[in-house]
């Protein structure tokens, strides 16, 4: 595969690092030019640590019999494979340290962290683990187009990865102050930050290469019926005795709401406003010259979903079950237009898929977490002819919150606060 001149920079940028960060967006070509960069640099063996639904996208860069091992399966298959095979490259799941924590033992050469943030918080496993482990690695490599979807913070244990910068809690000590729950850089982290970013990392934006089309922002209001409305308001009274924040997002009731607004209460409808409208947008759509994908978080909600909206054509759905040989395989036929309707839990096509044939997607429910919507709007963006970016929300309640916040880019907790805001009577 020809490299763009883009790509060809961002070679030249990772060979002369060796331990650097390439922060593109989406569908510029992050997986290629640093399976290009461990070529050149002859960093093998190369372990690559990626997201589930990103494996298709390695497969195809780095091609050829022979060259990839996939460390997959239980801890005894992996640990076998990891001592008898003797390939360039080997590729693992985020989580696959958990089951073979023998990754430490082996001699790489080479490390990629694709959709690095997993590593962001330093109390994860997955964190502690990276950074500290591999520290005698000569060639380190992160990538993502969503770096720092919280704040600023998240470059660091990335970084430190990189053995860039040291431990996080000192730098959070002396570069940040206390604002409420969040801390915030002072100017001096700001610029102690910046200077280090501007040694180590390429970013990249996809109009910064003429790259991607408008996206056309639109809310469409339903109303919850007076049974599902009079559930609604005993969960938020249930609700409402908490202040803090990560209660309310632990709680059984929060995730009965979410159902509850997709018109689930446990296995069982009870309405289905989202879905009328749904099926009034297709209806004024028709034909479907080109592609739509609905985004919904519970596999009932896409199981629901598909069996309603076959009269309008062939539907593929794709939820964390289906295999990446699968997803890939229905993501192709999305592509060339033999598929019409695509449904999909939002996580399962957050990474390394192309989706750019879709004309609109359609949140059933927004996502709660910034970097997973502007993921999944991402996939669709390289469209040239724009796309259509469509939330169906339950007024009056705190999906509104949910869609309000992901529009203004807030992390988890100014959305928490926003809905607990909203719980106590705080928004008129």
């Amino acid at each position: 595969m020809r490299l763009r001149n883009y790509q060809k920079s961002g070679l030249r940028f990772l060979v002369r690092e060796s331990k650097a960060c390439l922060y593109w967006e989406m569908r510029l070509g992050k997986t290629i030019t640093s399976v290009k960069a461990i070529r050149v640099l002859r960093a093998y063996p190369c372990l690559i640590v990626a997201p589930y639904s990103a494996f298709p996208s390695w497969f195809e860069a780095i091609g050829g019999q022979g060259c990839l091992t996939v460390l997959e399966g239980p801890q005894g298959p992996r640990l076998a494979l990891l001592r008898g095979k003797n390939t360039l490259f080997y590729l693992i799941n985020s989580e696959g340290h958990r089951i073979l924590p023998e990754l430490a033992d082996y001699e790489w050469a080479s490390i990629i962290l694709d959709e690095s943030t997993f590593i962001k918080n330093p109390r994860s496993k997955a964190s502690k683990f990276y950074t500290s482990k591999f520290t005698d690695v000569p060639v380190k490599f992160v990538l993502s187009g969503t770096p720092d979807p919280e704040s600023r913070l998240d470059f660091i244990q990335q970084l430190r990865f990189l053995d860039r910068i040291g431990n996080y809690w000192s730098f959070r000590d002396r570069f940040c102050y206390l604002e409420g729950y969040k801390y915030i850089l002072k100017p001096s982290g700001r610029k102690f930050l910046t200077k280090i970013l501007s040694e180590c990392a390429a970013f990249l934006k996809q109009k910064d290469v003429n790259l991607g089309g408008e996206k056309i922002y639109q809310t469409h209001f339903v109303k919850l019926p007076p049974p599902a409305m009079k559930q609604y308001k005993q969960i938020i009274k249930n609700l409402k005795i908490s202040h803090n924040r990560m209660t309310i997002y632990k709680t059984v009731a929060f995730m009965w709401a979410r159902r509850l607004f997709g018109g689930f209460v446990g296995k069982k409808i009870i309405h289905q406003e989202k879905m009328k409208l749904i099926k009034n947008i297709f209806h004024n759509s028709r034909p479907l010259t080109r592609g739509k994908i609905i985004l919904a978080p519970f596999k009932q909600e896409i199981y629901f979903i598909t069996s309603q909206l076959k009269a309008f054509g062939d539907v593929g759905q794709i939820t964390g079950d289906t295999k990446p040989k699968d997803r890939f395989e229905l993501v192709r036929k999305f592509q060339s237009g033999n598929l019409k309707i695509l449904v999909c839990q939002p996580d399962t096509v957050r990474h390394g898929l192309n989706l750019s044939r879709a004309g609109e997607i359609i949140f059933y429910s927004s996502p709660l977490s910034f970097e997973t919507r502007y993921q999944c709007e991402a996939r669709a963006s390289l469209n040239e002819d724009g796309v259509f970016i469509t939330d169906i929300v339950c007024g009056g309640t705190i999906e509104e919150d949910i869609v309000v916040s992901m529009r203004k880019k807030e992390n988890q907790s100014e959305l928490f606060n926003r809905m607990i805001r909203r719980i106590n009577g705080a928004i008129n």
